[in-house]
């Protein structure tokens, strides 16, 4: 895990309300949106604070393997855009991760994108978190109506800037990944997520294509016009750029969207939310390819569309001699090497889309972030051409 900003721990401890949707398969585009209309969940009272602390330590009596917890460093809350929860906490056994789970989860999804994480770490791959398991043999356990679960915190740090031998190693590490993760059979009741199959049209397009159909000009509009009333001059200015970009570039990437529906690639687990802060550095060694709580079926193209956007933008050349690195291990079809470029766009426009919502009628962030301000700038400035 990374370390962002952290947060009060009493949020551990919130009211469900996000209807079970958080980053994660099995989740179409509306899927993604249901969570963030729900997000963040009402604040309580901070006196609870010590009683959540408590609560927390106790929850993570149920995983042996953690050894003695040193209960005089309180555990960190580490959040990013996503409203994912996540603790750092240090025991006998090193440092691990925390994380709970939203309301409404599955308990068979997650346990397969447990099962599937620990096939990959038999397969050898050693830059992934396998969730622990509790004196029960299972790898959750209830916290509340939630599901709470522990990870190793993997070392390293993101790179936002690699270089050409950083870059190499994470595309090796991201083919090792696929080419393991095609290789996996999941239980019947997994099958609906994790589930390969040799020829189909890709999952990820068709989501993309039906969002994009019910988008419409004047709605965009609306939704900078609200986030504008309550922005400083700068960030509306942004804004502005941003929504003019989406207005002008739908129909094409909808008419490219429309295309793609028709062709035919192989599916398998991947990965769907990796990008430049996924992906941890120990010298020039991938050591964590960390948040797979995305993953489910659909095409490699979307994983390499989604960290070579947020690593180069329109960087024709790193993007060229990333795939070159990546092909060396795990070779792309002519139809994945036509889908990412158009992944890429579509990804592009749909985030934009999904940021002018956010902070227009959701009002989900504060405009004056300077997150928020460093975000609708790399998206503007990153904008395909």
């Amino acid at each position: 895990m990374t370390n962002p900003p952290g947060r009060s721990l009493v949020s551990l401890f919130l009211p469900p309300s996000c209807n079970g949707c958080q980053r994660g398969a099995p989740r179409s585009v509306a899927d993604d949106r249901r969570f963030m209309n729900n997000w963040p969940p009402s604040p309580i009272d901070l006196n609870a604070e010590q009683r959540g602390i408590e609560r927390l330590l106790d929850r993570l009596a149920s995983f042996p393997q953690l050894g003695e917890l040193n209960r005089g460093a309180a555990p960190t809350l580490h959040r990013g855009f996503s409203g994912a929860l996540v603790w750092s906490v240090q025991a006998a056994a090193g440092r691990y991760a925390v994380r709970l789970w939203p309301s409404g989860w599955l308990r068979e999804r997650l346990e397969g994108l447990h099962h599937l994480l620990r096939s990959l770490a038999e397969s050898g791959l050693t830059f992934l978190a396998v969730p622990l398991r509790t004196s029960f043999g299972t790898t959750l356990t209830s916290c509340d109506d939630r599901w709470l679960q522990v990870e190793p915190w993997l070392p390293g740090v993101p790179d936002a800037h690699p270089s050409p031998v950083r870059s190499a190693a994470a595309m090796h590490a991201l083919a090792r990944w696929h080419i393991a993760a095609a290789k996996f059979r999941p239980a019947p009741e997994h099958r609906a997520w994790f589930a390969s199959a040799a020829d189909q049209p890709a999952p990820s397009v068709a989501e993309r294509l039906q969002r994009l159909q019910q988008l419409r000009a004047a709605r965009l509009r609306e939704w900078e016009a609200i986030a504008a009333a309550r922005a400083p001059a700068e960030t509306r200015e942004w804004l502005s750029q941003l929504t003019e970009r989406i207005v002008r570039g739908a129909e094409a990437v909808l008419g490219e969207l429309n295309a793609a529906s028709r062709w035919t690639v192989p599916v398998q687990p991947v990965l769907r939310d990796i990008w430049r802060d996924h992906v941890l550095y120990t010298g020039a060694d991938v050591t964590g390819l960390i948040d797979p709580s995305a993953c489910r079926t659909d095409t490699v193209a979307a994983d390499l569309a989604r960290l070579l956007g947020s690593l180069y933008g329109n960087e024709t050349q790193a993007w060229e001699a990333a795939l070159a690195s990546y092909q060396a291990h795990r070779p792309l079809s002519a139809a994945e090497c036509r889908l990412i470029p158009v992944l890429h766009r579509s990804g592009i426009l749909l985030s934009g889309a999904t940021w002018l919502e956010w902070l227009g009628p959701r009002q989900r962030f504060d405009p004056d972030d300077p997150r928020v301000m460093a975000r609708l700038r790399e998206l503007v400035a990153n904008w395909p051409t």
